[in-house]
Parts: C-alpha cells; structure tokens; sequence
C-alpha cells in the first residue's frame, strides 16, 4: 500500500482572480504544475509509482481550521474537496488509479497557529492510522508532502 500524507494549503487567486499556478520538477526531471502547492508533488509520486507498476493508494489530508471553514471560491468547494477533484482529473486524464481518500480520518484537522501539542496529537492521529493500514497490508510505503501549509508537518 502507498500512502501520502499532505498539509493541505489553501487556493491564491492573482489580481486578475485567476488561480496561482505552482510548479514542480521532480527527481526524474518530470515536470508537473499545479493550482494549490500540494497538487503537482502528489501528482508526480502517483506517477513515479505509476512507472515503477505500482500506484498511490490512499491520501491522508492534515487540514487546518482554515482549510476546512473557507471555500476555495471554485465550484463551492473547500480546499481539500478542490485538491480532491484536481487529483481525480489528473488520475482520469492520464489513466491512473484514482486513490482513495482516507475515511478513517477524513481528515486530521489541526488549528491555524498549533501549539506543540496539538502538533503531536495530530502526528498521532496520523501515526495511528498508518500503523492500522500497515496491520492490514504487508507492505506500507508512506510519502510525505510538505508544501502546503505550516511546515510542522515535517515532524512525523
């Protein structure tokens, strides 16, 4: 099983209220670009994978409270629902598995400014699931992605 794990950021729009665009290389020299900064880095491990035989099975969000409360002004939807639909066209586009969105933790949900211990608690949460999956698969392949939002997700 192969997992990410994502801070999920929130969608800019530029002056002209037209969705920032982010780019991404990655360490095959594949280029990747994206509208939130989560959405070409996970776009490039399902493809990596993908190249290698095997696929991304599930994604882990870490929303903060921003995230969750605010629309990303396109189609209604929040950040995370954005970021989903994005990875689903993605996937279509290119013939990939769309992966699975984690139902045990939906969403591991984490204030704007957390303390040290909301931190941890949000890292156990995650810790917690993925030693479930890995108790249910032989294999657990865990990719981390930082890019979007605080950065204290580098602490798992």
């Amino acid at each position: 099983m192969n997992i990410v794990i994502t801070n999920v950021s929130i969608v800019k729009f530029t002056k002209e209220n037209k969705t920032v665009t982010y780019k991404y290389k990655d360490e095959e020299n594949n280029e990747f670009e994206g509208h939130m900064t989560n959405e070409a880095p996970i776009e490039s491990v399902i493809k990596r994978l993908h190249d290698a035989h095997y696929q991304l099975d599930k994604i882990i969000y870490i929303e903060s409270d921003t995230i969750r409360e605010r629309e990303a002004r396109i189609d209604n939807l929040t950040s995370a629902e954005y970021l989903r639909s994005l990875i689903n066209r993605y996937c279509e586009e290119n013939g990939y598995q769309i992966p699975e969105y984690d139902e045990m933790t939906d969403s591991v949900r984490i204030s704007n400014e957390p303390n040290a211990r909301e931190v941890s608690e949000s890292v156990f949460k995650v810790y917690n699931r993925v030693v479930q999956l890995s108790r249910e698969n032989d294999e657990v392949n865990i990719f981390v992605e930082s890019n979007g939002g605080g950065r204290y997700v580098l602490t798992m």
